[in-house]
């Protein structure tokens, strides 16, 4: 995903570490994260990458089994 965001999208800032997502959701599970900081970090992304981003970034949960987790 994070070359689609460099080579398709433009985004210059991409994390190199594919973890940092999992990283996130787990300290935002345990309270120390927050939409708000998640926001304001991803600012600097244009309006239409992160546009592009959303249906691709959905269909990440189409193979979770169980349609009330999704």
């Amino acid at each position: 995903m994070y070359d689609w965001l460099k080579e398709e999208l433009g985004v210059q800032r991409v994390p190199d570490d594919p973890d940092h997502t999992t990283h996130w959701v787990v300290k935002f599970l345990q309270r120390q994260e927050s939409i708000a900081h998640l926001v304001e970090l991803h600012h600097p992304v244009p309006s239409q990458a992160l546009e592009a981003t959303i249906p691709r970034l959905g269909r990440l949960f189409d193979a979770v089994p169980d349609a009330a987790t999704r």
